[in-house]
């Protein structure tokens, strides 16, 4: 009895060890290009009970996760880059090292220009050299090889010429090979071994280890041994070849037919059944980046492209019957030779064939090659063994001697018959006599939309934001952003609607059009929820006066949209450094802009080690506080040249050409859509609009978008087109004006996945806000100009003086009309003279409101604002002093008394004070009486700066003026 419960007690501890095994999974994720480190990239895991974790890689690309009781999916994403997914599963294995390799989302541009080579006997070899530790690009590293020598430059990058002749390869010969040496002090070396001089164009990534100074006498050296499956297989490894596993084919063989994987698992440092590494990749970046370990990279097109359809299906055969738990085809001879350079011929074969593959009776097929078929069992000038393969008549192989296994396609035959026939001849040719044929794959995604969901105000990432997708059949899912803001979708032909939403921030919907383009990146901006601030509740309330400009903002990390501490912001000799929320301010002593005075222009560059340093010139010196967003690239995930990134600020009253203002004018579409009245739906005003940022105008190829609320794409960019100093009635003009001409782009849009672009030829748009210009938008908001029932296109231009009626006239006479413009006189004009003048706004501005100013301009040609906001506005307008007076002003202590003199009957009132966010600082609600007022109202605990202080009556009607406190 004892002992029969001791053994079940033993069982169950026996059990519960087995089921409890761990193991641990390292992950690296890298670029597939290059090597280096994707930092931040999201890892989805969904745990075998359904659960699901989000792990983010560090800066190095790791991350290690614990993998308990069976099998864990795992999706991987960055933005910029395509998902890719793929599973493990624990207890067979302790430990695994998985390197993710993800593919750039527009993988056609590539990283760096290849050296060219000089002819085709050439072979050249380029590459990236990476620091094993970081995954960081290696500057410095002396590659040589034979005499030939260079070395690799800030990107990690080198070039150089291994080879420059090759004799006529024959079948039974062996190519010419090389060694290639890495070598950088403090490393120890990395060499190529065996390296095939086969002409082409091919790309390494190469990863040296740091030792330490007392052991880089003695380090040995690293050695990679480079294989080609034609002229490294051995008998053993063909027999090994040629025997299928039995063990990991219990999966449902018609549920997985014909269904092609998408990423496939390479074990490397194998020994056929057993690797200490796995790398993780998409299947056509197997296909392109392995070929050239199986064929000969500088045969025919044709055989190229052949031989890539049967590597590619030969690979997925294995992801459906993996070779063991943690990898589904090992690297070696044994299975197919994969190494991850990558040939040039080879990658466009592989493109050029992306997604077909081998089936047979409606199953991916084990698609067979070996080097040389003829007379392997069916004579001279047939291929095929005429028992576990058809006899096929090959004449142009008679005389050659058999080198494998006689089954599937001749390798050398491929080459022999590429000089006139094409891939799908040479498999038909090969395959069909065993009844394979080839599948074609489904219409691919026509374009992939990466998304980064962001915080209006601060450009910071919002995460785990929801995403609900409408696709062009009504249909619907659902998903979320990862840490960083991020999601990438694929697009076919059609209308998608994206609706994203999180707690706290504002609803946002917008759409994208699959097909007109191959890549779309968005911005999505969320307006916070409850104001319509800037800064943090903890920031400070920085304003400017007259004589200077104040500069806040937020400097966030490119690729994680994560604030970045101790950034040096610095202006000429003014200097600010990021706090941990990455904001910063900065004062800087200006002028005032006098009317027709161009303002002077200044240099904002912003430096972090470890990050591309980022200059933003020629912007304006114009006395008001500006809040911006500045962006830093990482120096380990730079694409392009390690250069300075440069932004060239550019503004619409100032810097617009005689062609942009052209184009700015052109009124074709305006006078056609115009000429008539439209249906009512015409007049609603649209909530959101996408703007390129990326485009020359209508030139603009997979574009860059900011999608955002048109309230906050009017209180960001009216400071592009109109001088933020100039007095409220002009900037509210402005802002009607702004929203008017962007509403219409959205009810017209200039392209399927964007509206309007940001250039000035459309309306100039920048991500800066100025304070004025953001209360202007605030007091205006949803404030537009119609004509005929629908949105007008509203114009304007810098000065409309003398533009053909006359001086003291606004109008051109033809296509606008004249409008007598007295405070103008003596001016010269400036653009098509159509529309608002934006110089005499700010001079009717001083008298006048801004309600006055859009009627004196657009009226003329049958524009106006709505009858029913006009009732409305008539009266909001910065007040005169007989009207509301605040004293005193400027105030230092913690009281100020209001004067209101209210006309009418007694009535209530409230009288609020904002700060310069939008942010309610006091309210206070009162009875006002017929005459003069006299109220008192607290400043204290208010922060030093400008508040506007405005007076709503119980009817709506409401004035404001300027409060400056000095603490």
């Amino acid at each position: 009895m004892i002992k029969s419960i001791l053994t079940v007690v033993l069982g169950l501890i026996s059990f519960s060890y087995v089921s409890a095994q761990s193991t641990t999974i390292t992950f690296i994720v890298k670029d597939q290009n290059t090597g280096f480190a994707v930092p931040g990239a999201v890892v989805q895991v969904t745990a075998p009970n359904g659960s699901t974790n989000i792990l983010t890689a560090a800066a190095n690309g790791k991350l290690v996760y614990a993998a308990v009781n069976g099998r864990y999916n795992f999706s991987i994403a960055s933005n910029g880059y395509k998902p890719l997914a793929t599973y493990f599963s624990s207890g067979t294995e302790t430990t695994i090292e998985a390197r993710i390799n993800l593919e750039p989302v527009d993988n056609n541009v590539r990283l760096q220009q290849q050296s060219l080579r000089a002819n085709v006997q050439q072979t050249v070899v380029n590459g990236y050299v990476r620091d094993d530790t970081g995954n960081n690009p290696l500057a410095g590293v002396q590659v040589s090889s034979g005499n030939a020598t260079t070395t690799t430059d800030g990107n990690g990058y080198f070039s150089l010429v291994v080879g420059n002749t090759a004799p006529v390869l024959l079948p039974g010969s062996t190519p010419e090979k090389t060694t290639i040496s890495f070598t950088k002090n403090g490393y120890t070396s990395y060499t190529v071994q065996n390296f095939y001089v086969i002409p082409d164009s091919y790309t390494m990534k190469i990863a040296l280890t740091t030792v330490s100074g007392a052991r880089l006498q003695t380090a040995a050296p690293a050695v990679e041994q480079s294989l080609h499956g034609m002229f490294d297989r051995t008998a053993a490894d063909e027999q090994q070849r040629s025997a299928v596993s039995s063990a990991p084919t219990a999966r449902v063989e018609t549920t997985l037919a014909a269904t092609v994987p998408t990423s496939i698992r390479v074990g490397t440092s194998c020994s056929c059944t057993s690797c200490s590494s796995v790398e993780v990749m998409s299947l056509e970046a197997y296909a392109g980046t392995g070929l050239d370990d199986e064929w000969i990279a500088s045969w025919g097109a044709a055989s190229l492209r052949a031989g890539a359809v049967a590597y590619r299906t030969y690979g997925a055969w294995y992801v459906l019957h993996p070779v063991a738990s943690s990898f589904d085809i090992a690297s070696t001879t044994c299975n197919q030779v994969w190494q991850s350079d990558q040939s040039t011929s080879c990658i466009n074969a592989a493109s050029a064939t992306a997604g077909i593959v081998l089936v047979k009776s409606g199953a991916i097929f084990r698609a067979e090659y070996a080097a040389e078929n003829n007379n392997a069992g069916c004579g001279d000038g047939y291929s095929g063994t005429g028992s576990a393969w058809p006899c096929i008549s090959d004449t142009r192989c008679a005389g050659y001697a058999k080198n494998g296994h006689g089954r599937g396609m001749c390798q050398w035959g491929s080459s022999r018959w590429a000089s006139d026939k094409d891939y799908t001849w040479i498999l038909n040719h090969y395959y069909n006599p065993g009844s394979v044929f080839i599948q074609l794959p489904p219409t691919p995604a026509l374009t992939v939309a990466s998304f980064s969901v962001k915080d209006q105000s601060t450009g910071l990432a919002i995460a785990s934001a929801a995403v609900t997708i409408t696709k062009p059949d009504g249909t619907t899912s659902s998903t979320t952003t990862n840490a960083s803001g991020q999601l990438v979708y694929r697009l076919d032909s059609g209308k998608y609607t994206f609706a994203f939403s999180k707690s706290g921030y504002k609803n946002l919907s917008t759409f994208f059009t699959g097909g007109p383009d191959d890549s779309v990146y968005a911005d999505i901006n969320l307006d916070v929820a409850s104001t319509a601030r800037v800064a943090t509740n903890t920031a400070p309330l920085l304003t400017a006066n007259s004589n200077q400009m104040v500069l806040t903002g937020y400097v966030r990390d490119a690729s994680l949209n994560s604030a970045l501490s101790g950034v040096q912001v610095q202006a000429g000799n003014y200097t600010a450094t990021t706090n941990a929320s990455g904001f910063f301010s900065l004062t800087i002593p200006t002028n005032a802009i006098s009317p027709g005075q161009t303002p002077a222009t200044i240099s904002i560059q912003s430096t972090k080690a470890g990050y591309i340093t980022h200059h933003i010139q020629h912007f304006y010196a114009i006395p008001d506080s500006y809040d911006m967003q500045i962006a830093l690239t990482a120096t380990n995930i730079k694409r392009t040249a390690l250069t300075d990134e440069l932004v060239i600020r550019r503004h619409g009253l100032f810097d617009k050409t005689t062609a942009e203002q052209i184009a700015f004018a052109d009124n074709n579409e305006n006078t056609a859509r115009q000429a008539s009245t439209v249906s009512t739906a015409a007049l609603a005003v649209p909530t959101v609009i996408r703007v390129a940022t990326s485009c020359a105008c209508t030139a603009c190829t997979n574009p860059h978008v900011q999608v955002m609320s048109l309230e906050s794409y009017v209180q960001t960019g009216v400071d592009d087109e109109w001088v933020s100093s100039w007095n409220a009635a002009s900037l509210q003009a402005g802002t009607v004006a702004y929203r008017s001409r962007g509403a219409w782009f959205v009810q017209n849009p200039v392209a399927g996945n964007y509206d309007i672009s940001a250039a000035a030829c459309h309306q100039t748009w920048q991500t800066d806000r100025a304070t004025s210009v953001k209360n202007a938008a605030i007091a205006t908001a949803g404030i537009v100009l119609v004509k005929n029932g629908a949105i007008y296109k509203a114009e304007y231009c810098a000065e409309s003086n003398n533009a053909g009626c006359g001086d003291g006239f606004s109008g051109t006479g033809t296509d606008y009309p004249c409008i007598s413009d007295a405070r103008c006189v003596g001016r010269i004009k400036s653009g098509a003279g159509r529309g608002m003048c934006q110089w005499g706004s700010s001079f009717w501005g001083t008298d006048q409101t801004y309600t006055w100013i859009l009627n004196h301009y657009y009226n003329p040609d049958s524009a106006a604002i709505p009858a029913t906001i006009t009732a409305v506005t008539n009266d909001n307008k910065i007040a005169d002093d007989r009207t509301l007076t605040i004293a005193p002003n400027p105030v230092t202590g913690n009281t100020i008394t209001i004067g209101y003199t209210l006309t009418g009957l007694s009535q209530a009132a409230s009288i609020v004070l904002t700060d310069n966010f939008g942010q309610s600082a006091r309210q206070q609600h009162v009875v006002l009486q017929q005459g003069l007022n006299q109220i008192s109202v607290s400043t204290s605990g208010l922060k030093a700066g400008v508040y506007n202080v405005t007076v709503r009556l119980a009817s709506g009607k409401g004035i404001s003026k300027k409060l400056v406190i000095v603490k």
